[in-house]
């Protein structure tokens, strides 16, 4: 509806400068007074369209800042509502997060981290994957392997969340750049998120991640929020949430986590339900 609204305005310029135009080149054609007569005509149109156009405007702003506080009043529902329905759903869960997205951890996943936590999750660790490759010698020296490949590297990180080997097996590797470290890491964990937030992670990454996690019986969930590029994980045997910067998807992944769910729930294509069956309780 805006786009409308300045297309019309710029083609009322545009029939301004015509109409400028037209005076040159009419005073020469015609009279006077058959002239001004058509241009008093022409004036009175446009300057009804005008007023329409005004009018239009000012009810398209009433309507949006109706919308704005519609969007508002639902927002602070399900800021009160979520703590309800999530309480000690995540009871005795033991949980690590992955970002892994190259970035230091946001406040996004401040936000996740106090979500499960309000479920009675324990969240452990969050762990930020900040690059994808290096100096593979000195990676592999790390890593007691051969290659120092990023394959290896995620089966290290999979292996010391799900033994708890703790925090100092990881140092090394946080020194070369590879990882971001937070919080204790010699406590096995249950179940890992990747949290993939506005931007996926390459695919081959992402997917290599989760077959590490999984080689060590480590429940795996990625979430991604709604506005991000729809992730290469969708059907690949994980519980995916579409949309964890939406109320509805923090839901989801609750109550996903807490029946041992797995599938795609959100918003975008490929996606299963919008939310599991909240009915269903361990």
């Amino acid at each position: 509806m805006i786009i409308d609204l300045r297309y019309h305005i710029t083609s009322l310029v545009a029939v301004f400068l015509a109409l400028g135009l037209g005076i040159v080149i009419g005073s020469s054609l015609l009279g006077d007074e058959k002239l001004f007569e058509q241009q008093r005509k022409l004036v009175d149109r446009l300057e009804g369209d005008l007023a329409g156009l005004r009018q239009d405007k000012r009810k398209l702003e009433q309507e949006i800042s109706e919308q704005e506080l519609q969007l508002k009043r639902e927002q602070d529902f399900n800021k009160a509502a979520l703590p309800l329905l999530t309480h000690d759903k995540l009871a005795g869960q033991r949980v690590a997060i992955i970002q892994a997205t190259s970035t230091t951890a946001t406040s996004e996943v401040s936000e996740l981290v106090s979500c499960l936590k309000q479920a009675g999750a324990e969240v452990l660790s969050t762990t930020s994957l900040l690059r994808y490759s290096g100096d593979e010698e000195k990676l592999a020296n790390v890593l007691g392997t051969e290659e120092g490949t990023f394959e290896e590297l995620t089966g290290y990180l999979a292996q010391t969340l799900a033994m708890g080997f703790g925090k100092k097996r990881l140092k090394p590797l946080e020194d070369l750049g590879y990882l971001r470290l937070g919080g204790q890491y010699d406590t096995p964990v249950h179940t890992v998120i990747l949290f993939e937030g506005k931007v996926t992670a390459p695919k081959e990454y992402s997917v290599s991640l989760v077959q590490s996690l999984q080689e060590y019986q480590l429940r795996v969930a990625a979430v991604e929020n709604a506005n991000a590029p729809s992730s290469s994980l969708s059907g690949k045997g994980i519980l995916l949430v579409d949309n964890i910067d939406q109320a509805s998807g923090r839901v989801a992944l609750v109550y996903a986590l807490a029946t041992d769910g797995l599938g795609h729930f959100g918003i975008k294509e490929g996606a299963q339900a919008f939310l599991p069956d909240l009915g269903k309780q361990e």
